[in-house]
């Protein structure tokens, strides 16, 4: 029997047949990520916002109270002498960008630990802000905010940007400050204008009133209305990176570079 073995060996096969398979799998990839969004799509308004509601306001809460617990009420809490809860809303604080406990750490261990529990901090915001780009909702309000027939005209770019930054985050940020201001206000005794106002602070990252929850219910409510502030603000950057006006300018700034430098490479012979 004649064997093979001398036989030319074909080259370029392996590498044509793993192109296939690769192209194959982006294909396939192309093709779920279809079907995901078309199943976004499907959603209506009120699943939409019910999807969200759950998210931002019970499993990341949930889950960064957990995070204070942990790294502020089990670790930085015992290294400072602090009581449990005293080191879990430092922590959150920290989650939140708003100081809900005075108190600072003094010993140098006790530094360090809130240095890398703040890297910690950040990262989860990331995360959140990731979390916030995957809703329903997401898409929903960009499809909502663009503009028909946008492209080439500058005026139509520009205002789906201007409705979101001039209209409907005043109106939230003004609504949670009303709503959330008040019930602060009743459990700390304060004057509604002053529940508002910190509530404004928390919610925009603004210093609008010098008062601040000295009850441990009052630090607890403050924490979630600074959790829902910084939610929606992670989620308003996502929109905004998903208008048309976005990638217009990201276009005119970062791929005109690319081109200048395609155009003078010189391909050797």
């Amino acid at each position: 029997m004649s064997t093979d073995a001398n036989m030319p060996v074909v080259e370029g096969e392996p590498n044509a047949d793993a192109n296939q398979a690769s192209a194959v799998g982006k294909d396939l990839n192309q093709a779920e990520k279809e079907v995901e969004k078309e199943a976004k799509k499907a959603l209506s308004l009120m699943e939409c916002i019910l999807i969200f509601f759950f998210v931002l306001c019970i499993q990341l809460p949930a889950a960064a109270f957990a995070i204070s617990a942990l790294f502020g009420g089990c670790i930085l809490a015992p290294i400072e002498g602090w009581r449990f809860l005293d080191g879990t809303f430092y922590t959150a604080g920290n989650l939140i960008f708003v100081p809900l406990n005075p108190k600072m750490p003094e010993s140098a261990f006790g530094k360090v630990a809130d240095a890398f529990i703040s890297m910690i901090c950040l990262a989860f915001f990331g995360f959140c802000v990731g979390i916030a780009a995957g809703q329903p909702l997401t898409d929903y309000m960009v499809d909502l905010l663009k503009e028909k027939n946008a492209s080439g005209n500058f005026a139509r770019l520009w205002k789906p940007l201007l409705k979101w930054i001039f209209l409907f985050v005043p109106i939230v940020t003004i609504g949670l400050s009303l709503v959330f201001g008040g019930i602060l206000a009743a459990l700390e005794g304060w004057s509604f204008a002053d529940g508002a106002y910190f509530v404004g602070s928390i919610t925009c990252a603004a210093v609008l009133t010098d008062v601040a929850p000295n009850t441990d219910t009052g630090i607890v409510f403050a924490f979630l209305v600074g959790f829902y502030g910084f939610g929606l603000t992670g989620w308003s950057i996502v929109v905004m990176a998903g208008l048309p006006v976005t990638d217009w300018m990201s276009d005119k700034v970062s791929y005109l570079p690319c081109k200048r430098k395609s155009t003078s490479t010189v391909v050797p012979q």
